[in-house]
């Protein structure tokens, strides 16, 4: 099931006014998108914007790399490493969770780890433990974050 989240015009512009690099930009807008961006490590393809969207970063990010990049292909990062283009409402980007691989801090699998231990007699694997956490977060469009401080939580109460 693809996930969708408005990416306004607003702040598309917001980006790449506060850009310093063409990184800045790139990131700047998954991180705009893409829930819990700071757990991705990979991201298995494109998102998709519509035509109407993506020229218009497309020309932003032509129009940043010129100025600030002059030695470098204009638009190259974005046409490397943003977004897929097709027939779709404009500002809005669609992708798929099960294209996102991500990672959680050692210390909050850890802490969940020790919680279930203590209540359970067979503890899960970290491996499990991760695949129990994504597929949670994706069926139920809940943040990774949340759900590891509603475990985190539980443990307290």
């Amino acid at each position: 099931m693809p996930l969708e989240r408005t990416l306004s015009k607003e702040t598309i512009d917001s980006i790449f006014a506060n850009a310093t690099h063409q990184s800045d930009y790139v990131y700047g807008l998954y991180k705009a998108v893409i829930p819990d961006w700071s757990s991705v490590i990979q991201f298995n393809g494109y998102p998709q914007v519509s035509n109407n969207t993506s020229s218009y970063m497309m020309r932003l990010a032509i129009d940043f790399d010129t100025k600030h990049h002059p030695n470098l292909v204009p638009g190259g990062a974005l046409l490397n490493n943003g977004f897929s283009s097709t027939d779709m409402p404009d500002w809005i980007v669609r992708w798929s969770e099960s294209d996102i691989e991500r990672t959680y801090s050692t210390a909050a699998l850890e802490n969940i780890l020790s919680l279930i231990h203590a209540k359970e007699t067979t503890c899960p694997t970290t491996s499990e433990l991760h695949h129990f956490i994504s597929n949670l977060s994706l069926k139920h469009s809940i943040p990774i974050d949340t759900i590891l401080e509603f475990l985190v939580d539980i443990k307290m109460a």
